[in-house]
């Protein structure tokens, strides 16, 4: 398990691994409501603000889905991962790829793609074709050849590492 030799690297003993896993759990929920409201603003963009913020909390305050992030199940990593590859494509998606947000979302990416070898490694192949197919898509709508090769840079180096 990951998250217990994290754990055993910080703390001496057992005494406090329900907590730590359960507070792991709820920040991995946080940034999954985050990421959820932000791919609502690109998917609905003529959506009045309130209502989407109640929206992305009231799918994530569902009781069942507030007992999956607070179980011991390791589908919160795979549902937050899932998450980041939506937002890096709803992050690029017909906008100007710069150098420097590119670089970021490649080490997000690079540590998104470990932690699902980590956690579930059957996973790995779907999520990243997934990229792959995001990446072919976002390489076909920019129409800058800079922007191009920085798709592909990227492409190639996450294949790399």
């Amino acid at each position: 398990e990951p998250l217990s030799k994290i754990y055993i690297k910080i703390f001496e003993n057992e005494k406090f691994y329900l907590h730590f896993i359960l507070f792991v759990n709820i920040i991995f929920l946080m940034l999954s409501i985050l990421l959820t409201f932000y791919i609502s603003k690109f998917l609905f963009p003529n959506f009045p603000e309130i209502l989407r913020k109640l929206l992305v909390i009231s799918i994530f305050l569902i009781p069942l889905n507030f007992y999956f992030y607070l179980s011991f199940f390791k589908e919160p990593i795979i549902v937050f991962s899932f998450l980041i590859l939506i937002f890096y494509f709803s992050f690029f998606y017909k906008r100007k790829i710069e150098f420097f947000y590119l670089l970021i979302f490649t080490l997000i990416l690079i540590l998104n793609f470990e932690l699902i070898m980590v956690t579930k490694h059957p996973y790995f192949a779907i999520y990243f074709a997934i990229f792959l197919i995001i990446n072919f898509i976002i390489f076909f709508i920019t129409n800058s050849l800079k922007e191009k090769i920085l798709v592909l840079i990227q492409t190639f180096l996450i294949i790399i590492i």
